[in-house]
């Protein structure tokens, strides 16, 4: 068959089958979000993604999603996966072999499977069916798409997210009163990364000084699992994490630790040194498989020095507070700078 794309053709596709993929949010569990799409003379007749744990794969949907119409011009057409198709039985079929049988010529994949029992299999077995393959395109960005994958299938341990927004000069916040430093848009965004994982971590000063609710109250969807650090019992008890009714989880090393709500969880912390592996520990046993550090500056710190986080999403607001706490240190390169309506918003992965 004819190459009938572009470079910058293949890369508008991949960038859909990077959207569709992130559809699925956190339903896919500690699976990998993956998005494809089927194309014929640069027109696209089928598309799908991975939608859950269990569930089709994201090739199986967007074949499914073809119309009898089209099914019979399969032979002269392309797909794209944002991660290569698989080639071994799990809870499905391997898509390699559905691809096969479909009759598709030409495979297009952004990176391919981190997993052994299949990187670079799912490509050898295409090939050795006659089909075309390619791979490479938007590499970066489709690794960063697993990156949740790899931690929590390589490392044994949740996806973490460093969340923090800082003023012009560099700060944080304030040190004895909560400080507002984004505007309305910048929260609702916040919340909505919320209600895309499934845990959330304070630290002791931030959950004493800015009393949060760690809630998405300003966008839809479930409430990550709230988690709090309060190693020698200094947060009020009429503070909204140790007082409500949601679920909350308090790492502590007070041995009579008391809360005044409903819900409330009490974990011991026998060596406070390793408070973080045991944080991850404790969360992946519990099948609970990505966090978000919303802070403080020290709790975000240890993070970093540990190198347990895999992605940054910081805030940087057009204000000065002149004085305060200052902001975590990560020293590498951002990958996306966004402006937002007032504040400008730098993403970052470990691996890039």
């Amino acid at each position: 068959m004819k190459n009938q794309t572009s470079s910058a053709f293949q890369e508008k596709i991949m960038r859909r089958c990077f959207d569709l993929a992130r559809l699925a949010g956190k339903n896919t569990k500690h699976n990998p979000q993956v998005g494809a799409v089927i194309v014929h003379n640069k027109k696209i007749i089928g598309e799908g993604y991975y939608e859950k744990y269990g569930g089709k794969h994201a090739e199986i949907n967007a074949l499914e999603s073809v119309s009898d119409n089209d099914l019979k011009i399969l032979t002269e057409s392309e797909i794209y996966v944002s991660l290569e198709p698989c080639c071994i039985h799990g809870k499905t079929p391997p898509c390699t072999e559905a691809l096969i049988a479909s009759g598709i010529p030409r495979v297009i994949i952004s990176t391919l499977d981190p997993n052994t029992a299949i990187n670079g299999k799912g490509v050898q077995q295409l090939k050795k069916n006659g089909i075309t393959v390619e791979h490479g395109i938007l590499e970066k960005k489709g690794r960063h798409l697993i990156a949740k994958f790899k931690a929590n299938n390589l490392e044994k341990r949740p996806y973490v997210i460093l969340k923090f927004a800082q003023s012009k000069d560099g700060y944080i916040g304030q040190s004895d009163h909560p400080v507002a430093i984004t505007d309305v848009f910048s929260k609702t965004l916040s919340h909505k990364w919320r209600s895309e994982v499934e845990s959330i971590l304070v630290g002791t000063n931030t959950a004493t000084i800015d009393n949060p609710k760690l809630t998405n109250r300003l966008y839809s969807g479930s409430s990550p699992l709230r988690l709090t650090i309060d190693l020698q019992e200094k947060i009020p008890k009429t503070h909204e994490l140790l007082s409500d009714d949601n679920m909350s989880w308090i790492f502590t090393q007070k041995k009579d630790y008391t809360t005044s709500g409903k819900n409330k969880i009490i974990r011991q912390v026998p060596n406070k040194e390793l408070l973080i592996d045991q944080i991850l520990q404790e969360l992946y046993d519990a099948d609970i498989l990505s966090l978000i550090v919303e802070g403080g500056s020290k709790l975000l710190q240890s993070f970093i020095d540990a190198e347990k986080w895999d992605e940054a999403r910081v805030f940087c607001a057009p204000k000065y507070l002149g004085s305060g706490t200052k902001a975590p240190i990560l020293e590498f390169k951002y990958s996306e700078r966004i402006k937002l309506i007032e504040d400008e918003l730098f993403l970052g992965y470990r691996d890039a």
